[in-house]
């Protein structure tokens, strides 16, 4: 596995992202989140609106998790991280949750099984579907309330989930 430092401007701190020697996708995200710390290190600190959601991010690939975890983080979420099903709905019974971002193809429980069973406890829970594929099937889709390719713009994807707690805020379960 490799590394990549990131640090923000005026900041001491700095992020190993492990990333994958072949993974393509992830190596674009990685420079697109760069990009968006870049665009975004002076609208620090957030707001406390986005402070108080917390995303479950479930992903069998650690290196999304990562990029996910600090892609919402620095757009001002708390994030908790799964890299099975069967451990995104642990983590989801034992914290409160506002959002799920969810991969479809994983190990164990794909993503429409996992979205069905958070559908049936949590209905009230935005569900955002992401898949290398860009063609899925309408009824993997029944339980989600959005889907994305992944590898789209971040921008697209932190977007998304504001839009979907917004619908959430006013009332609007799917």
């Amino acid at each position: 596995m490799l590394g990549r430092g990131l640090a923000r401007s005026g900041s001491s701190s700095s992020l190993n992202l492990p990333v994958q020697g072949g993974d393509a996708s992830c190596a674009l995200w990685r420079t697109q989140i760069e990009h968006s710390l870049i665009c975004c290190r002076d609208t620090f600190p957030h707001n406390q609106a986005s402070m108080q959601h917390t995303l479950l991010c479930i992903d069998d690939e650690p290196s999304i998790c990562a990029l996910h975890k600090l892609l919402f983080e620095v757009n001002g979420y708390r994030v908790l991280v799964a890299n099975s099903g069967p451990e995104g709905l642990r983590l989801l019974e034992g914290d409160h949750i506002d959002l799920v971002v969810l991969d479809y193809r994983m190990p164990e429980m794909t993503g429409d099984k996992v979205a069905a069973l958070i559908r049936s406890q949590h209905p009230e829970i935005p569900i955002l579907m992401e898949s290398a594929y860009t063609d899925l099937p309408k009824e993997v889709l029944k339980n989600v309330d959005a889907y994305l390719v992944k590898g789209d713009a971040t921008e697209k994807l932190v977007a998304q989930v504001k839009a979907l707690l917004k619908k959430r805020a006013n009332g609007n379960k799917r």
